[in-house]
């Protein structure tokens, strides 16, 4: 068996996600256990404060078919599919003042309440 380590950017994720390169198929996944919005809410402003990133790695089987590969995650599910579901506008950060404020390239930021296509700053939402 053969190991390779692969650094994703999130929007080099979401491009692959969204043309079905990465899918959630693996039949020891476990469903999606990441119900509520103060979990989903407390990993996305950890993700935009920096203390939260993809450690434990994201593993994923590579599956090659017509020389496209398919990455199937076998560890990741609930990190990756907040994240989608962040991006996709399906949930809206919980506003708590300490938690959902951050600072980004000097600049505070107050994301509770907030969908992610509702950030208007290029210099937040070029970070994904």
């Amino acid at each position: 068996m053969d190991f390779k380590e692969r650094i994703w950017a999130v929007n080099i994720m979401l491009s692959r996600y969204e043309r079905g390169r990465v899918t959630f198929d693996n039949p020891i996944q476990r469903g999606v256990v990441w119900r509520t919005m103060k979990h989903k809410s407390s990993y996305m402003c950890n993700i935009f404060k920096g203390i939260a990133t993809f450690a434990p790695p994201i593993l994923a089987s590579v599956k090659i078919k017509e020389n496209t590969p398919t990455y199937d995650i076998i560890d990741g599910k609930q990190r990756l599919l907040t994240i989608i579901s962040y991006v996709n506008n399906e949930f809206t950060i919980v506003n708590d003042e300490e938690k959902s404020q951050f600072i980004c390239e000097g600049v505070v930021y107050n994301i509770g309440g907030k969908r992610f296509k509702r950030h208007r700053r290029n210099s937040f939402r070029k970070h994904f």
